[in-house]
Protein backbone atom coordinates (compact mmCIF):
# COMPACT_ATOMS: atom_id res chain seq x y z
CA UNK A 1 0.00 0.00 0.00
CA UNK A 2 1.53 3.03 -1.34
CA UNK A 3 -0.02 7.01 -0.94
CA UNK A 4 -3.16 5.08 0.38
CA UNK A 5 -3.84 3.14 -2.35
CA UNK A 6 -3.66 -0.70 -2.98
CA UNK A 7 -1.16 -2.00 -4.93
CA UNK A 8 -1.59 -5.02 -7.08
CA UNK A 9 1.03 -7.93 -6.97
CA UNK A 10 1.72 -8.04 -10.67
CA UNK A 11 0.61 -5.68 -13.00
CA UNK A 12 -2.39 -7.31 -15.40
CA UNK A 13 -3.40 -9.81 -11.76
CA UNK A 14 -6.32 -8.08 -10.82
CA UNK A 15 -10.23 -9.39 -12.40
CA UNK A 16 -11.10 -6.42 -11.46
CA UNK A 17 -9.21 -4.10 -13.41
CA UNK A 18 -10.86 -1.18 -15.32
CA UNK A 19 -13.95 -1.47 -12.53
CA UNK A 20 -12.62 1.36 -10.38
CA UNK A 21 -10.51 3.78 -10.98
CA UNK A 22 -7.97 4.12 -13.61
CA UNK A 23 -6.15 1.42 -12.87
CA UNK A 24 -9.08 -0.87 -10.88
CA UNK A 25 -8.45 -0.31 -7.74
CA UNK A 26 -10.95 1.37 -5.05
CA UNK A 27 -9.58 4.17 -2.54
CA UNK A 28 -8.07 1.79 0.58
CA UNK A 29 -9.03 4.75 3.23
CA UNK A 30 -11.48 4.82 5.95
CA UNK A 31 -13.21 7.46 3.48
CA UNK A 32 -14.21 5.15 0.79
CA UNK A 33 -16.97 3.63 3.07
CA UNK A 34 -19.89 4.33 3.96
CA UNK A 35 -20.34 5.39 7.83
CA UNK A 36 -22.66 3.80 9.99
CA UNK A 37 -23.81 4.98 13.22
CA UNK A 38 -24.10 2.52 15.91
CA UNK A 39 -28.17 2.84 16.26
CA UNK A 40 -28.60 2.00 12.52
CA UNK A 41 -26.51 -0.85 13.10
CA UNK A 42 -27.91 -2.36 16.47
CA UNK A 43 -31.50 -1.68 14.49
CA UNK A 44 -30.33 -3.46 11.82
CA UNK A 45 -29.33 -6.57 13.90
CA UNK A 46 -31.87 -6.80 15.93
CA UNK A 47 -33.94 -7.00 12.63
CA UNK A 48 -32.16 -10.22 11.74
CA UNK A 49 -32.33 -11.95 15.06
CA UNK A 50 -35.81 -11.10 15.58
CA UNK A 51 -36.62 -12.17 11.86
CA UNK A 52 -34.38 -15.57 12.64
CA UNK A 53 -35.95 -16.44 15.59
CA UNK A 54 -39.50 -16.16 13.95
CA UNK A 55 -38.32 -18.24 11.03
CA UNK A 56 -36.40 -20.84 12.76
CA UNK A 57 -37.99 -21.23 15.70
CA UNK A 58 -42.04 -20.04 15.74
CA UNK A 59 -42.80 -20.70 12.40
CA UNK A 60 -41.03 -24.30 12.09
CA UNK A 61 -43.04 -25.17 15.81
CA UNK A 62 -46.33 -23.89 14.37
CA UNK A 63 -46.24 -25.41 11.05
CA UNK A 64 -44.72 -28.86 12.57
CA UNK A 65 -47.97 -28.38 15.05
CA UNK A 66 -50.38 -27.65 12.28
CA UNK A 67 -48.98 -30.77 9.87
CA UNK A 68 -48.77 -33.44 12.51
CA UNK A 69 -52.63 -33.30 12.61
CA UNK A 70 -52.95 -32.90 8.55
CA UNK A 71 -50.63 -35.08 6.32
CA UNK A 72 -48.34 -37.54 6.86
CA UNK A 73 -44.72 -37.61 8.38
CA UNK A 74 -42.77 -37.74 5.44
CA UNK A 75 -44.47 -34.60 3.73
CA UNK A 76 -44.51 -32.51 6.89
CA UNK A 77 -40.72 -33.10 7.81
CA UNK A 78 -40.40 -32.41 3.87
CA UNK A 79 -42.58 -28.86 4.14
CA UNK A 80 -40.88 -28.01 7.63
CA UNK A 81 -37.62 -28.38 5.88
CA UNK A 82 -38.48 -26.25 2.69
CA UNK A 83 -39.78 -23.52 4.85
CA UNK A 84 -36.21 -23.13 6.71
CA UNK A 85 -34.78 -23.59 3.67
CA UNK A 86 -36.25 -20.74 2.08
CA UNK A 87 -35.88 -18.39 5.71
CA UNK A 88 -32.46 -18.68 5.39
CA UNK A 89 -32.09 -17.74 1.88
CA UNK A 90 -34.24 -14.76 2.24
CA UNK A 91 -32.42 -14.05 5.62
CA UNK A 92 -29.03 -14.51 3.57
CA UNK A 93 -30.12 -12.09 0.79
CA UNK A 94 -31.78 -9.70 3.71
CA UNK A 95 -28.09 -9.67 5.61
CA UNK A 96 -26.54 -8.94 2.37
CA UNK A 97 -28.52 -5.99 1.80
CA UNK A 98 -28.19 -4.50 4.96
CA UNK A 99 -24.42 -3.86 5.14
CA UNK A 100 -23.02 -1.31 4.27
CA UNK A 101 -21.47 -0.45 0.78
CA UNK A 102 -18.23 1.02 -0.27
CA UNK A 103 -17.89 3.62 -2.82
CA UNK A 104 -16.24 2.74 -6.16
CA UNK A 105 -13.52 5.01 -7.48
Amino acid sequence: MANGRQEPATSGSSPEAGAGGQDGWVEATPAALREESWGTAIWKSAVILVLSALAFVVVPDRLFSYLALHVGPRLRDTLVLLEVVVAFVLLTWLFIRLQPRGRRA
